[in-house]
């Protein structure tokens, strides 16, 4: 163990008897279950915090237990100077950060800590530790949890607080001030968030219009729930516009047979059989291919891989109906009486009077 650790160990060593004394407690305050029994719940004498806070364009989540003075003396006496402090009671106090941010001007990567403190008459540390799943301070400080450590000057304030408060305030755009307050002291720690950054990105994304994906993702909705097909239509040609996907070609070639346009399906079907083939996705090889049975007779291929595609969850794995090649169909007519038979020259009669309303 580094001195480091030591010397945090030993801050926090003498506090792990009062914290099973407390934990004792607090079961039987809360009405947590002792011994497979239910016991009366009653008002916790350090009630349980939570607040979320936004800064700009991100969000501080902060959730403490507020314990009060109750006629006590706070720092030098309830809390000892230079001794490693849960900042609250009971559950380790703890604070989220959706976004990298900059404590007093260093670096903390996104993400929720345990938010110890170390008091002291002039200073204050603040420290921001990754394990922060604990009942108030850690049995064993491990250095390579502690992501970040600030000292903060102490303040004295002129009014006295009853409660402690972890408070957030200064609120601007990219910054804010974190604060602990309780008896008649205060600790701030400034935070700044890169807001501009979050902002202009947001403006290019919105500004460049819909995404090729988003295209896509509205012609398919409207296939596969048989709404506006030469709106999809369009759609998907503005996919194939900003970038060409076997997936896109597919979708296009099964609103194309829709609409009875089944020549200029055939070509979309070809093209993504083509693609999918290239890319080694087997599931749209297969996909293609039974679009391409369903408008002509060809032997089906298949090839191995695949890649990830926008939708794909919607996709149904076997033929749906209007899919299901021309050689199932044929064997469906030559099954014994009772069975449904289905003649592909009715659905072509069918698709041909869609295309001429």
């Amino acid at each position: 163990m580094s001195n480091l650790s030591l010397e945090k160990y030993a801050l926090i060593n003498g506090s792990h008897y009062k914290t099973g004394v407390l934990f004792l407690w607090v079961m039987l305050l809360t009405g947590i279950q002792v011994f497979g029994q239910d016991v009366i719940k009653v008002p916790e004498r350090s009630p349980r915090c939570h607040m979320v806070q936004e800064v700009g364009l991100s969000k501080v989540t902060i959730d403490y237990s507020r314990p009060s003075m109750r006629n006590r003396l706070i720092f030098g006496e309830l809390v000892p100077f230079d001794r490693m402090w849960r900042t609250g009671e009971n559950e380790a106090t703890t604070i989220e950060f959706s976004d990298d941010v900059l404590i007093e001007g260093e670096y903390l990567p996104k993400g929720k800590y345990a938010l110890y403190t170390i008091p002291g008459e002039d200073k204050w540390s603040i420290i921001f530790y990754k394990d922060w799943d604990q009942f108030g301070l850690p049995k064993r400080y491990i250095d390579s949890q502690e992501a970040l450590s600030v000292d903060v000057d102490v303040d004295e304030l002129a009014t006295t607080f009853e409660t402690l408060l972890i408070n957030i305030d200064n609120i601007r755009d990219s910054t804010a001030v974190l604060q602990i307050i309780w008896e008649d002291v205060i600790v701030e720690a400034k935070m700044q968030f890169d807001t501009r950054s979050k902002v202009m990105e947001n403006i290019e994304k919105v500004l460049a219009g819909p995404s090729r994906t988003d295209y896509y993702l509205a012609a398919k909705y409207y296939y596969d729930n048989k709404l506006d097909l030469e709106k999809a239509l369009d759609w998907v040609n503005i996919a194939n516009t900003k970038g060409e996907k076997y997936w896109q070609y597919l979708l296009k070639g099964l609103i194309l047979r829709e609409m009875g346009e089944e020549d200029d399906a055939l070509v979309a079907a070809r093209k993504a059989l083509k693609m999918a083939k290239a890319a080694g996705n087997s599931k749209y090889v297969r996909l293609s291919n039974q679009l391409i049975d369903s408008l002509e007779d060809v032997p089906s291929e298949d090839a191995p891989g695949g890649e990830k595609v926008p939708g794909d969850e919607e996709l149904k794995k076997e033929p749906t109906p209007h899919t299901k090649p021309k050689s199932q169909l044929k064997r469906a007519a030559d099954e014994p009486d009772g069975v449904k038979r289905t003649d592909p020259r009715v659905k072509r009669r069918k698709r041909v009077e869609y295309r001429k309303n």
